[in-house]
Protein backbone atom coordinates (compact mmCIF):
# COMPACT_ATOMS: atom_id res chain seq x y z
CA UNK A 1 0.00 0.00 0.00
CA UNK A 2 1.01 3.60 -1.11
CA UNK A 3 1.58 6.32 1.05
CA UNK A 4 -0.71 7.97 -0.23
CA UNK A 5 -3.42 5.51 0.35
CA UNK A 6 -2.28 5.53 4.12
CA UNK A 7 -3.18 8.95 4.67
CA UNK A 8 -6.79 9.10 2.92
CA UNK A 9 -8.28 9.67 6.01
CA UNK A 10 -6.33 13.55 5.43
CA UNK A 11 -8.63 13.68 2.48
CA UNK A 12 -11.44 14.86 4.76
CA UNK A 13 -14.43 14.64 1.76
CA UNK A 14 -16.99 17.32 3.82
CA UNK A 15 -13.87 19.86 5.16
CA UNK A 16 -15.35 19.94 8.88
CA UNK A 17 -12.47 18.95 10.13
CA UNK A 18 -10.11 20.96 8.11
CA UNK A 19 -12.33 23.90 8.71
CA UNK A 20 -12.52 23.23 12.66
CA UNK A 21 -8.34 23.22 12.60
CA UNK A 22 -8.21 26.23 10.36
CA UNK A 23 -10.69 27.94 13.07
CA UNK A 24 -8.53 27.07 16.17
CA UNK A 25 -5.17 28.21 13.93
CA UNK A 26 -7.05 31.39 13.27
CA UNK A 27 -8.10 32.53 16.57
CA UNK A 28 -4.66 31.22 18.06
CA UNK A 29 -2.71 34.48 16.02
CA UNK A 30 -3.78 36.96 18.19
CA UNK A 31 -1.68 35.47 20.65
CA UNK A 32 1.16 34.26 18.28
CA UNK A 33 4.09 32.79 20.74
CA UNK A 34 2.22 34.01 24.13
CA UNK A 35 0.75 30.81 24.26
CA UNK A 36 2.09 27.78 25.48
CA UNK A 37 5.64 28.42 23.98
CA UNK A 38 8.83 25.87 24.03
CA UNK A 39 12.02 26.96 23.13
CA UNK A 40 14.39 24.68 21.73
CA UNK A 41 17.62 26.73 21.79
CA UNK A 42 17.93 28.20 18.10
CA UNK A 43 14.08 29.09 18.42
CA UNK A 44 10.99 28.88 19.99
CA UNK A 45 7.75 26.55 18.89
CA UNK A 46 4.17 27.40 20.16
CA UNK A 47 0.65 25.96 19.30
CA UNK A 48 0.09 28.28 16.47
CA UNK A 49 3.36 27.97 14.58
CA UNK A 50 2.86 23.95 14.61
CA UNK A 51 -0.74 24.73 12.94
CA UNK A 52 0.39 26.53 10.49
CA UNK A 53 2.49 24.07 9.21
CA UNK A 54 0.70 20.57 9.84
CA UNK A 55 -2.48 22.98 7.76
CA UNK A 56 -0.07 24.02 5.00
CA UNK A 57 1.08 19.83 4.50
CA UNK A 58 -2.59 19.03 4.60
CA UNK A 59 -4.12 21.27 2.45
CA UNK A 60 -2.12 19.75 -0.39
CA UNK A 61 -4.02 16.22 0.40
CA UNK A 62 -7.87 17.23 0.30
CA UNK A 63 -9.57 17.17 -3.00
CA UNK A 64 -10.12 21.56 -3.92
CA UNK A 65 -13.48 22.84 -4.02
CA UNK A 66 -12.44 25.96 -5.69
CA UNK A 67 -9.41 26.84 -8.19
CA UNK A 68 -6.43 29.31 -7.51
CA UNK A 69 -6.43 31.77 -10.53
CA UNK A 70 -3.03 32.64 -11.58
CA UNK A 71 -2.14 35.35 -9.83
CA UNK A 72 -2.73 33.79 -6.67
CA UNK A 73 -0.32 30.92 -7.65
CA UNK A 74 2.20 33.60 -8.45
CA UNK A 75 1.93 34.97 -5.13
CA UNK A 76 2.69 32.02 -3.47
CA UNK A 77 5.71 31.72 -5.93
CA UNK A 78 6.58 35.13 -4.82
CA UNK A 79 6.51 35.05 -1.35
CA UNK A 80 8.34 32.04 -1.28
CA UNK A 81 11.45 33.86 -3.28
CA UNK A 82 11.03 36.43 -1.39
CA UNK A 83 11.57 34.00 1.88
CA UNK A 84 14.43 32.21 -0.10
CA UNK A 85 15.78 35.47 -0.83
CA UNK A 86 16.13 36.03 3.19
CA UNK A 87 17.72 32.97 4.36
CA UNK A 88 20.49 33.60 1.37
CA UNK A 89 20.68 37.25 2.40
CA UNK A 90 22.38 35.68 6.30
CA UNK A 91 25.12 34.73 4.89
CA UNK A 92 26.21 37.57 3.74
CA UNK A 93 25.60 39.67 5.93
CA UNK A 94 27.08 41.31 9.37
CA UNK A 95 24.31 40.91 11.44
CA UNK A 96 23.56 37.10 11.72
CA UNK A 97 21.30 37.42 14.73
CA UNK A 98 19.16 40.01 12.93
CA UNK A 99 19.48 38.25 9.60
CA UNK A 100 18.06 34.92 11.08
CA UNK A 101 15.27 36.66 12.60
CA UNK A 102 13.69 38.48 9.78
CA UNK A 103 14.25 35.20 7.34
CA UNK A 104 12.56 33.32 9.83
CA UNK A 105 9.72 35.69 9.81
CA UNK A 106 9.82 36.04 6.17
CA UNK A 107 9.36 31.71 6.47
CA UNK A 108 6.04 32.56 8.18
CA UNK A 109 5.33 34.95 6.00
CA UNK A 110 5.09 32.79 2.75
CA UNK A 111 3.53 29.75 4.82
CA UNK A 112 0.76 32.14 6.40
CA UNK A 113 0.18 33.21 2.97
CA UNK A 114 0.23 30.09 1.41
CA UNK A 115 -2.17 28.45 3.51
CA UNK A 116 -4.59 31.00 3.55
CA UNK A 117 -4.74 30.94 -0.51
CA UNK A 118 -4.46 27.18 -0.43
CA UNK A 119 -7.46 27.06 2.08
CA UNK A 120 -9.58 29.22 0.17
CA UNK A 121 -9.22 26.47 -2.62
CA UNK A 122 -9.76 23.76 -0.18
CA UNK A 123 -13.16 25.34 1.61
CA UNK A 124 -14.57 27.18 -1.13
CA UNK A 125 -15.72 30.83 -1.58
CA UNK A 126 -18.89 30.27 0.50
CA UNK A 127 -17.32 28.52 3.19
CA UNK A 128 -14.03 30.03 3.38
CA UNK A 129 -15.14 33.91 3.07
CA UNK A 130 -18.09 33.07 6.06
CA UNK A 131 -16.15 31.48 8.33
CA UNK A 132 -13.19 34.47 8.34
CA UNK A 133 -15.65 36.99 8.21
CA UNK A 134 -17.08 35.18 11.76
CA UNK A 135 -13.24 34.53 13.71
CA UNK A 136 -12.35 37.94 12.13
CA UNK A 137 -15.22 39.54 13.67
CA UNK A 138 -14.65 37.33 17.21
CA UNK A 139 -11.08 38.64 17.01
CA UNK A 140 -12.11 42.02 16.84
CA UNK A 141 -15.07 41.78 19.52
CA UNK A 142 -12.06 40.55 22.02
CA UNK A 143 -9.38 42.93 21.20
CA UNK A 144 -11.90 46.03 21.96
CA UNK A 145 -13.35 44.35 25.07
CA UNK A 146 -10.13 43.90 25.87
CA UNK A 147 -9.12 47.14 24.98
CA UNK A 148 -11.81 49.11 26.55
CA UNK A 149 -10.54 46.91 30.01
CA UNK A 150 -7.61 48.78 29.70
CA UNK A 151 -8.73 52.04 28.63
CA UNK A 152 -11.52 52.31 31.49
CA UNK A 153 -8.77 50.85 34.38
CA UNK A 154 -5.27 51.32 33.53
CA UNK A 155 -4.56 48.16 33.79
CA UNK A 156 -1.65 46.79 31.24
CA UNK A 157 -0.15 43.58 30.90
CA UNK A 158 2.98 43.68 31.75
CA UNK A 159 5.73 44.48 29.45
CA UNK A 160 8.50 46.89 28.75
CA UNK A 161 5.96 49.37 27.70
CA UNK A 162 3.85 49.15 30.58
CA UNK A 163 7.00 49.17 32.53
CA UNK A 164 7.52 52.57 30.73
CA UNK A 165 4.79 54.10 32.05
CA UNK A 166 5.38 54.52 35.51
CA UNK A 167 8.23 57.13 34.67
CA UNK A 168 5.85 58.68 33.07
CA UNK A 169 3.12 61.25 34.20
CA UNK A 170 -0.55 60.26 33.85
CA UNK A 171 -1.88 60.91 30.08
CA UNK A 172 -4.06 59.74 27.42
CA UNK A 173 -1.13 56.96 26.56
CA UNK A 174 -1.73 55.54 30.06
CA UNK A 175 -5.24 54.51 28.83
CA UNK A 176 -3.95 53.13 25.23
CA UNK A 177 -4.52 49.77 25.05
CA UNK A 178 -1.55 47.85 24.39
CA UNK A 179 -2.82 43.39 25.15
CA UNK A 180 0.58 41.24 24.87
CA UNK A 181 2.16 43.53 22.43
CA UNK A 182 5.22 45.61 23.20
CA UNK A 183 3.53 49.49 23.07
CA UNK A 184 0.23 50.84 21.17
CA UNK A 185 1.21 51.43 17.81
CA UNK A 186 1.44 47.13 17.57
CA UNK A 187 -1.79 46.82 19.13
CA UNK A 188 -3.80 48.95 16.68
CA UNK A 189 -1.80 47.29 14.04
CA UNK A 190 -3.74 44.04 15.24
CA UNK A 191 -7.38 45.94 15.44
CA UNK A 192 -7.18 47.94 12.20
CA UNK A 193 -5.85 44.45 10.26
CA UNK A 194 -9.03 42.59 12.12
CA UNK A 195 -11.47 45.19 10.96
CA UNK A 196 -10.10 45.46 7.44
CA UNK A 197 -10.30 41.23 6.87
CA UNK A 198 -13.90 41.60 8.36
CA UNK A 199 -14.78 44.68 5.64
CA UNK A 200 -12.80 42.20 2.89
CA UNK A 201 -14.76 39.07 3.44
CA UNK A 202 -18.00 40.36 3.59
CA UNK A 203 -20.30 41.65 1.31
CA UNK A 204 -22.68 43.14 3.96
CA UNK A 205 -20.43 44.62 5.25
CA UNK A 206 -18.88 46.53 2.28
CA UNK A 207 -22.58 47.95 1.94
CA UNK A 208 -23.76 48.94 4.78
CA UNK A 209 -22.57 52.42 6.49
CA UNK A 210 -24.33 51.15 9.46
CA UNK A 211 -22.52 48.09 10.23
CA UNK A 212 -19.46 49.84 9.75
CA UNK A 213 -19.79 52.79 11.44
CA UNK A 214 -19.35 50.88 15.08
CA UNK A 215 -15.99 49.47 14.10
CA UNK A 216 -14.63 53.05 12.65
CA UNK A 217 -16.03 54.84 15.26
CA UNK A 218 -13.62 52.05 17.99
CA UNK A 219 -10.76 52.46 15.41
CA UNK A 220 -10.63 55.98 16.08
CA UNK A 221 -11.37 56.42 19.78
CA UNK A 222 -8.61 53.48 20.25
CA UNK A 223 -6.19 55.85 17.90
CA UNK A 224 -7.11 59.08 19.91
CA UNK A 225 -5.96 57.03 23.31
CA UNK A 226 -2.94 56.06 21.62
CA UNK A 227 -1.98 59.70 20.40
CA UNK A 228 -1.57 57.85 16.77
CA UNK A 229 -1.47 60.16 14.31
CA UNK A 230 -1.71 57.49 11.62
CA UNK A 231 -4.41 56.25 12.89
CA UNK A 232 -6.67 58.96 13.65
CA UNK A 233 -6.10 59.90 9.71
CA UNK A 234 -6.52 56.27 9.02
CA UNK A 235 -9.91 55.77 10.87
CA UNK A 236 -11.47 59.16 9.63
CA UNK A 237 -10.74 58.45 6.29
CA UNK A 238 -12.19 55.24 6.27
CA UNK A 239 -15.48 57.05 7.60
CA UNK A 240 -15.19 59.13 4.70
CA UNK A 241 -14.85 57.21 2.55
CA UNK A 242 -17.49 54.12 3.40
CA UNK A 243 -19.88 57.33 3.90
CA UNK A 244 -19.52 58.94 0.10
CA UNK A 245 -19.50 55.14 -0.68
CA UNK A 246 -22.80 54.37 0.69
CA UNK A 247 -24.10 57.26 -1.45
CA UNK A 248 -25.58 55.28 -4.38
CA UNK A 249 -29.01 54.65 -6.34
CA UNK A 250 -31.05 53.79 -2.99
CA UNK A 251 -29.71 57.31 -1.91
CA UNK A 252 -33.23 59.19 -1.97
CA UNK A 253 -35.10 55.95 -0.31
CA UNK A 254 -32.80 55.85 2.77
CA UNK A 255 -32.39 59.60 2.70
CA UNK A 256 -32.49 59.80 6.37
CA UNK A 257 -30.00 57.31 7.36
CA UNK A 258 -27.41 59.27 4.71
CA UNK A 259 -28.06 62.83 6.42
CA UNK A 260 -27.49 61.01 10.05
CA UNK A 261 -23.99 59.77 8.86
CA UNK A 262 -23.04 62.66 6.98
CA UNK A 263 -23.64 64.93 10.61
CA UNK A 264 -22.04 62.22 11.79
CA UNK A 265 -18.75 62.47 9.86
CA UNK A 266 -19.24 66.21 10.12
CA UNK A 267 -18.98 66.22 13.72
CA UNK A 268 -16.16 63.75 14.08
CA UNK A 269 -13.83 65.65 11.96
CA UNK A 270 -14.37 69.16 13.54
CA UNK A 271 -13.32 67.10 17.06
CA UNK A 272 -10.40 65.60 15.52
CA UNK A 273 -9.98 68.88 13.76
CA UNK A 274 -10.36 71.31 16.77
CA UNK A 275 -7.00 72.83 17.51
CA UNK A 276 -8.44 73.09 21.81
CA UNK A 277 -8.05 69.29 22.50
CA UNK A 278 -9.25 70.00 26.11
CA UNK A 279 -12.76 69.61 24.77
CA UNK A 280 -12.03 65.43 24.76
CA UNK A 281 -11.97 65.75 28.54
CA UNK A 282 -9.69 65.28 31.48
CA UNK A 283 -9.08 61.91 31.00
CA UNK A 284 -7.05 62.51 27.48
CA UNK A 285 -4.34 65.24 29.45
CA UNK A 286 -4.04 66.74 26.30
CA UNK A 287 -5.33 70.02 26.62
CA UNK A 288 -2.65 72.62 27.94
CA UNK A 289 -5.24 73.80 30.72
CA UNK A 290 -5.29 69.88 31.88
CA UNK A 291 -1.83 69.35 31.98
CA UNK A 292 -0.54 72.97 33.41
CA UNK A 293 -3.26 72.21 36.29
CA UNK A 294 -1.51 68.81 37.09
CA UNK A 295 1.99 70.69 37.36
CA UNK A 296 3.32 70.65 40.83
CA UNK A 297 6.53 72.59 41.83
CA UNK A 298 8.42 71.02 44.48
CA UNK A 299 11.12 73.54 46.53
CA UNK A 300 12.93 73.60 49.24
CA UNK A 301 12.16 75.86 52.46
CA UNK A 302 14.43 78.45 53.86
CA UNK A 303 15.84 75.63 56.32
CA UNK A 304 16.81 73.34 53.99
CA UNK A 305 15.35 70.56 56.09
CA UNK A 306 11.56 70.78 54.73
CA UNK A 307 9.99 70.57 51.14
CA UNK A 308 6.84 72.58 49.52
CA UNK A 309 4.66 72.49 46.75
CA UNK A 310 3.90 75.52 45.02
CA UNK A 311 0.74 75.67 42.51
CA UNK A 312 2.40 76.75 38.76
CA UNK A 313 -0.33 79.30 38.05
CA UNK A 314 2.59 81.60 40.19
CA UNK A 315 5.33 80.48 37.29
CA UNK A 316 2.55 80.93 34.25
CA UNK A 317 1.51 84.35 35.85
CA UNK A 318 5.52 85.45 35.27
CA UNK A 319 6.94 83.15 32.66
CA UNK A 320 3.84 82.79 30.06
CA UNK A 321 1.33 79.37 29.38
CA UNK A 322 3.86 78.32 26.14
CA UNK A 323 7.22 78.50 27.37
CA UNK A 324 5.75 76.41 30.95
CA UNK A 325 4.78 74.33 28.35
CA UNK A 326 7.20 73.90 25.92
CA UNK A 327 9.43 73.18 28.78
CA UNK A 328 7.47 70.55 30.18
CA UNK A 329 7.52 68.79 27.05
CA UNK A 330 11.20 69.10 26.29
CA UNK A 331 11.58 67.52 29.91
CA UNK A 332 9.02 64.74 29.28
CA UNK A 333 11.19 64.00 26.06
CA UNK A 334 14.11 63.78 27.83
CA UNK A 335 16.16 65.88 25.27
CA UNK A 336 14.84 63.67 22.15
CA UNK A 337 13.89 64.75 18.86
CA UNK A 338 10.61 64.97 17.97
CA UNK A 339 8.55 61.56 16.53
CA UNK A 340 7.88 63.63 13.36
CA UNK A 341 11.78 64.01 12.72
CA UNK A 342 12.99 60.54 14.07
CA UNK A 343 10.62 59.11 11.35
CA UNK A 344 11.72 61.17 8.94
CA UNK A 345 15.24 60.36 9.48
CA UNK A 346 14.28 56.78 9.31
CA UNK A 347 12.55 57.63 6.37
CA UNK A 348 16.06 59.49 4.66
CA UNK A 349 18.21 56.24 6.33
CA UNK A 350 15.96 53.64 4.17
CA UNK A 351 16.50 56.04 1.32
CA UNK A 352 20.38 56.20 1.93
CA UNK A 353 20.50 52.05 1.66
CA UNK A 354 18.00 51.93 -1.08
CA UNK A 355 21.01 53.95 -3.13
CA UNK A 356 23.84 52.03 -1.63
CA UNK A 357 22.23 48.59 -2.53
CA UNK A 358 19.40 49.24 -5.10
CA UNK A 359 19.14 45.76 -6.90
CA UNK A 360 19.45 42.87 -3.34
CA UNK A 361 19.45 45.39 -0.75
CA UNK A 362 21.04 45.24 2.37
CA UNK A 363 19.86 41.65 2.98
CA UNK A 364 17.30 40.39 5.79
CA UNK A 365 16.97 42.13 9.61
CA UNK A 366 20.06 44.34 8.56
CA UNK A 367 18.53 47.92 8.28
CA UNK A 368 17.97 47.62 12.26
CA UNK A 369 20.88 46.23 12.40
CA UNK A 370 23.23 49.30 10.87
CA UNK A 371 20.75 51.35 12.70
CA UNK A 372 21.68 50.01 16.06
CA UNK A 373 25.59 50.16 15.17
CA UNK A 374 26.08 53.62 14.10
CA UNK A 375 26.09 52.96 10.65
CA UNK A 376 23.53 54.85 8.81
CA UNK A 377 24.20 58.92 8.33
CA UNK A 378 20.51 60.37 10.33
CA UNK A 379 20.11 60.30 13.94
CA UNK A 380 17.42 58.56 15.04
CA UNK A 381 18.05 58.25 19.00
CA UNK A 382 17.13 54.89 20.13
CA UNK A 383 15.01 53.85 17.60
CA UNK A 384 16.38 51.46 15.15
CA UNK A 385 13.22 49.96 13.13
CA UNK A 386 12.52 52.12 10.01
CA UNK A 387 8.84 52.42 10.74
CA UNK A 388 7.34 52.28 6.95
CA UNK A 389 6.76 49.33 5.10
CA UNK A 390 7.94 50.56 1.59
CA UNK A 391 11.60 51.46 2.99
CA UNK A 392 11.28 48.29 5.32
CA UNK A 393 10.97 46.10 2.53
CA UNK A 394 13.00 47.91 -0.39
CA UNK A 395 16.26 48.77 1.55
CA UNK A 396 16.68 45.10 2.65
CA UNK A 397 15.35 43.22 -0.63
CA UNK A 398 15.65 45.30 -3.23
CA UNK A 399 13.85 47.18 -5.61
CA UNK A 400 13.47 44.26 -8.06
CA UNK A 401 11.56 42.66 -5.38
CA UNK A 402 9.49 45.81 -4.94
CA UNK A 403 8.80 46.00 -8.39
CA UNK A 404 7.38 42.16 -8.54
CA UNK A 405 5.55 43.03 -5.46
CA UNK A 406 3.59 45.98 -7.39
CA UNK A 407 3.41 43.19 -10.64
CA UNK A 408 1.85 40.92 -8.36
CA UNK A 409 -1.18 43.82 -7.00
CA UNK A 410 -1.39 44.87 -10.50
CA UNK A 411 -2.34 41.46 -11.13
CA UNK A 412 -5.03 41.26 -8.27
CA UNK A 413 -6.56 44.24 -9.82
CA UNK A 414 -6.58 43.70 -13.31
CA UNK A 415 -8.16 40.25 -12.69
CA UNK A 416 -11.13 42.49 -10.60
CA UNK A 417 -11.56 44.33 -13.88
CA UNK A 418 -11.53 41.23 -15.81
CA UNK A 419 -14.06 39.18 -13.53
CA UNK A 420 -16.27 41.57 -11.39
CA UNK A 421 -19.57 41.99 -12.19
CA UNK A 422 -19.39 45.47 -10.65
CA UNK A 423 -15.75 46.04 -10.70
CA UNK A 424 -14.78 49.51 -11.02
CA UNK A 425 -16.58 50.19 -8.09
CA UNK A 426 -14.81 47.03 -6.64
CA UNK A 427 -11.63 47.85 -7.74
CA UNK A 428 -12.20 51.47 -6.21
CA UNK A 429 -13.18 49.69 -2.89
CA UNK A 430 -10.46 47.48 -2.93
CA UNK A 431 -7.37 50.23 -3.95
CA UNK A 432 -8.78 51.96 -1.21
CA UNK A 433 -8.06 49.27 1.28
CA UNK A 434 -5.17 48.55 -0.12
CA UNK A 435 -4.28 51.86 0.54
CA UNK A 436 -5.67 51.96 4.55
CA UNK A 437 -3.08 48.92 5.12
CA UNK A 438 -0.08 51.00 3.57
CA UNK A 439 -0.73 53.33 6.42
CA UNK A 440 -1.56 50.43 9.25
CA UNK A 441 1.65 49.31 8.16
CA UNK A 442 3.66 52.24 9.29
CA UNK A 443 1.89 52.53 12.55
CA UNK A 444 4.59 49.63 14.01
CA UNK A 445 8.47 50.02 14.24
CA UNK A 446 8.99 46.82 11.66
CA UNK A 447 5.43 45.88 9.93
CA UNK A 448 7.25 42.42 8.03
CA UNK A 449 7.37 40.70 11.96
CA UNK A 450 3.69 40.60 12.51
CA UNK A 451 1.53 38.07 11.83
CA UNK A 452 -1.91 40.25 11.51
CA UNK A 453 0.23 41.89 8.47
CA UNK A 454 1.01 38.24 7.03
CA UNK A 455 -2.71 37.17 7.19
CA UNK A 456 -4.13 40.37 6.36
CA UNK A 457 -1.35 40.60 2.91
CA UNK A 458 -2.99 37.16 1.69
CA UNK A 459 -6.90 38.14 2.57
CA UNK A 460 -6.21 41.16 0.45
CA UNK A 461 -5.03 38.62 -2.52
CA UNK A 462 -7.69 36.62 -2.35
CA UNK A 463 -10.42 38.92 -1.44
CA UNK A 464 -11.54 39.80 -4.99
CA UNK A 465 -12.92 35.88 -5.38
CA UNK A 466 -15.52 37.07 -2.57
CA UNK A 467 -17.31 38.50 -5.99
CA UNK A 468 -16.92 35.39 -8.50
CA UNK A 469 -18.24 32.28 -8.40
CA UNK A 470 -16.38 29.10 -7.72
CA UNK A 471 -14.26 27.08 -10.42
CA UNK A 472 -13.15 23.95 -9.79
CA UNK A 473 -10.50 22.61 -12.86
Amino acid sequence: MSLLNKLTFLKDPSGKSYLNWFSIWFLLYPFDAYVLPVSIGFMTIYPHLILTFLLLVWSFFIDKKASLPFHLKSAIGYYILLASIGLVSIFFVAGKNDAIYAARSLIMLAATVSLILLSYAVLGREAFFDRVFQLSTIVFIFFCAAAWFEFYTGIHFESPHTNKLLLLPASNVTYAPTFLYQNPNTFLCYIFSSALIMILCSKKLQNSLLMLLPIIAHLMIFSIAADSQLGKLASAVMFVFFGLMSIRKGFIANYKLHVIALLSMVILLLIVASENPIFYGPIWKKGKDYLLNSILVIKETENKNEIEFQSSSELVEKYGKEKIIDLYYEYQSHGKAPSSQVRKNLFLNGIYLIKKHPIVGVGAGQYSWLSAHGELPYDTGTVISPHESVVEFTSQYGIPMLLLNFVLMGMTFLFILKSQKNKFRFAFFWAFIVAISWVVAAMPSAWLVLNCGWILMALILVSPQLHTENRVD
